[in-house]
C-alpha cells in the first residue's frame, strides 16, 4: 500500500519522510567528521546508499535507504 494512500497510518511519505532522516544522517557525519565540506558529506551519503527499486537514483526510491556504515578514518 502506498504511504499516502487514504486510512494509511504514515502520516507522511516522499520527500516530507525522507528530508529529516538525510538532515539527521549528514548531522551525524558532520559530528563525526567536522572537517568534511557539504558535498563531501552528500557525496559520502550518496555513495553508502542501499540502492533500492531501478539501479541508481530514480524517482520512486531517490537514492535509496540511508546507511551509514562506517565514517571517513574511522577504524
Amino acid at each position: 500500500m502506498p504511504c499516502c494512500a487514504a486510512g494509511a497510518r504514515i502520516a507522511s511519505c516522499g520527500t516530507s519522510a525522507a528530508s529529516p532522516h538525510a538532515a539527521a544522517a549528514a548531522a551525524l557525519v558532520r559530528q563525526a567528521e567536522p572537517g568534511l565540506s557539504a558535498d563531501q558529506v552528500q557525496t559520502f551519503l550518496e555513495t553508502r546508499a542501499q540502492d533500492l527499486g531501478a539501479s541508481g537514483m530514480d524517482n520512486d526510491y531517490g537514492w535509496g535507504r540511508v546507511f551509514l556504515g562506517q565514517t571517513p578514518g574511522s577504524n
